[in-house]
């Protein structure tokens, strides 16, 4: 298998491919990272319709600081900034363990995943 030099933490960064590529943005060829975006923009689709459509509240409570503030213009924007937060730490924890920031981004996933799942259900409900 070709594998590219180690780098200076001793860390190989080629992909399955043998493409070399910055350590910084290796993340950016992980599945989980693809099902955490995906999976973070269905969240606030999905939010959006419960709020509107079904009026419902929002259950996290800095969510619905924002919401109560700005509107759901507010609710978007902190989701999308949170989105962003947890794809720059994912960048900072890759310069130094990939396992960490492999860890955090399948953590993310699974949890706006369950959230999608949650809010799939309760649009379900009627």
């Amino acid at each position: 298998m070709n594998e590219s030099p180690p780098d200076s933490y001793g860390q190989s960064h080629s992909g399955p491919d043998g493409n070399n590529s910055p350590p910084g943005f290796a993340w950016l060829r992980w599945p989980a990272a693809w099902f955490y975006l995906i999976f973070s923009g269905l969240d606030i689709t999905l939010t959006y319709q419960l709020l509107v459509t079904q009026d419902h509240v929002e259950s996290n409570p800095i969510a619905r600081y924002f919401i109560e503030g700005w509107g759901l213009k507010g609710m978007v924007w902190f989701k999308l900034i949170m989105t962003a937060f947890v794809l720059v730490l994912v960048h900072v924890l890759l310069q130094n363990s990939r396992v960490r920031a492999l860890a955090v981004v399948r953590l993310g996933a699974v949890l706006v995943g369950s959230v999608v799942v949650y809010s799939v259900w309760l649009l379900s409900q009627g």
